[in-house]
């Protein structure tokens, strides 16, 4: 069994996340696990395995819960109508507000220096914090587990259709229809378009 708390943190932009705590040395870097597309904080088994021995190191650890976890994921904003997010939902550009939030979390109770550990589509969201996030200096190491080359996945399943398919995709979201679920061959997930126009139209070190 790993000791730990379920924890609580609110982003900049009001979303309330929770997450799965393991205090440790506070002289050493805090570890901040990021899951990836469809996942969450608590039930895959490499999480545990990843945390286990963190702890037996003397090292913190905290699996987050992000605006991207589940697929359809309602999730309450403070002082706010709850907001439906989830992969499918998902803005990437945003994600660094997620791990804003931790770092600041982290950071009230005495860490100073932080590991990010991305996994799958969390690679890509822990190496654009490098770039985007507001305590990036403060970060230590980053670990990627099973990095997700995305870019390079849409060509090879869109092929000479992708262009085409990401300005439908742009022109849909300027008309209101951000929110609207993707035709079923542009993709192997039901994502919505918002969620299509920020994976593919962005150049993010894929």
């Amino acid at each position: 069994m790993i000791p730990g708390f379920l924890v609580q943190t609110t982003t900049q932009d009001k979303l309330i996340l929770s997450g799965f705590l393991t205090e440790g040395d506070k002289s050493k870097p805090a570890n901040i696990m990021v899951h990836g597309f469809e996942g969450d904080f608590y039930t895959r088994k490499f999480l545990k395995q990843n945390i286990e021995s963190l702890s037996k190191n003397g090292y913190a650890c905290i699996s987050i819960m992000t605006r991207g976890t589940g697929v359809h994921t309602v999730i309450s904003r403070e002082g706010l109508d709850s907001i439906t997010l989830g992969s499918y939902n998902e803005k990437i550009e945003e994600s660094h507000l997620d791990i804003n939030a931790w770092i600041q979390f982290l950071k009230d109770q005495g860490y100073t220096s932080f590991n990010l550990i991305g996994h799958s589509l969390g690679t890509i969201k822990v190496t654009r914090y490098l770039f985007e996030g507001e305590f990036k200096n403060l970060i230590n190491k980053l670990i990627l587990l099973a990095p997700f080359d995305k870019n390079g996945y849409i060509i090879r399943h869109s092929g000479d259709n992708f262009q085409e398919r990401l300005t439908n995709v742009i022109e849909m979201v300027k008309k209101g229809k951000g929110k609207d679920i993707v035709p079923n061959e542009y993709e192997d997930y039901p994502i919505s378009y918002n969620t299509y126009k920020s994976w593919y139209s962005q150049d993010d070190l894929s």
